[in-house]
């Protein structure tokens, strides 16, 4: 992977591995193409590939061998379907680990570019809603209500609709139904109800792979309110008391007795979590790296001489 195309995985919150789960070939196209259109193939690929070794080992229905792959990389494991001789169990073990990495790039790479696309939404709505107080609190108030009651709507719509295909289908009780889709999309999946008919477990293969990614992403706006609410108190906090001598002299990391622009950015991001200090000392020793003359600001020259100097390949977007 080049160094143009590593800065459009790191961009787009994609993680560092992904690009090694998939074949060379797919370097030739765009991250978005390949997190979207062309590691999804390579799964469904992967869950037919071992769907037809497992019928073959352990004599099963197209259906459930491939019921039996989908389950075990969504880590819900009913326990209803299960290996049986000593080499099947071992080749489950790779085939599941293997599945389960990959399943991570990809599920990474997807929430990435989803909360790469919220983060820029959110960056240009901020624009326009700047000042503390005011309307900026009633916005963010309604922003946080909306993502919350949006995440509910969601994890009901998907509950509902395995309760009502789980109570026709197999003949559970309304408790029973919902008890059921419940464990499901949170993979747990304790193998205390059976499912009897082919068509349920037909239905649960495109439940588990659209809906547990679904909850995961519904979840995960719980902890994300949560979060930009306590670093919204801890900013009107920080308004309210001020900045005194022991603070300066904590952000004052040049001690030249004043704080700048930078320092003042870097304490707030390391504080509220942004950002860690590793992250911080990273991007200062970039900088340090590619200011050529030492001049504290960076130009096209500055680039020049870095790139002869490390006789680094501009690529051409």
């Amino acid at each position: 992977m080049n160094q143009y195309q590593k800065k459009v995985a790191s961009d787009k919150g994609v993680p560092d591995f992904f690009p090694a789960l998939v074949p060379c070939c797919i370097g030739a196209f765009s991250t978005d193409t390949a997190i979207y259109i062309i590691a999804p193939l390579i799964l469904i690929s992967y869950l037919f590939g071992g769907a037809f070794l497992f019928m073959e080992f352990e004599d099963w229905t197209f259906w459930e061998a491939f019921y039996f792959c989908v389950i075990s990389l969504a880590t819900v494991g009913y326990g209803d379907v299960t290996p049986e001789t000593d080499f099947e169990k071992i080749f489950t073990v790779f085939y599941i680990y293997i599945g389960i990495a990959f399943v991570a790039g990809i599920v990474g790479g997807l929430v990435g570019l989803i909360l790469g696309g919220m983060l820029e939404e959110e960056r240009n709505e901020g624009a326009n809603v700047t000042t503390p107080g005011g309307k900026s609190a009633w916005y963010q108030l309604n922003r946080d209500i909306s993502e919350i009651l949006r995440a509910c709507v969601l994890i009901a719509l998907l509950t509902v609709i395995g309760s009502i295909v789980y109570r026709l289908n197999e003949g559970m009780s309304t408790v029973d139904a919902v008890y059921f889709s419940m464990i499901t999309l949170a993979t747990v999946g304790y193998g205390d109800i059976d499912q009897r008919k082919e068509s349920t477990k037909i239905f649960d293969i495109f439940y588990i792979l659209i809906g547990v990614p679904l909850m995961g992403l519904a979840v995960s706006k719980f902890a994300k309110v949560a979060h930009r609410r306590h670093q919204q108190r801890w900013v009107k906090q920080f308004e309210e008391q001020g900045v005194t001598m022991d603070m300066i002299r904590t952000i004052d990391r040049d001690n030249s007795g004043t704080i700048d622009r930078h320092e003042f950015l870097s304490y707030i991001l390391l504080y509220i979590g942004k950002v860690k200090a590793i992250e911080i000392n990273s991007i200062n020793e970039l900088f340090d790296t590619l200011d050529a003359d030492g001049g504290g600001t960076l130009d096209v020259n500055d680039f020049k001489v870095h790139l002869e100097t490390n006789k680094v390949h501009v690529v051409n977007v």
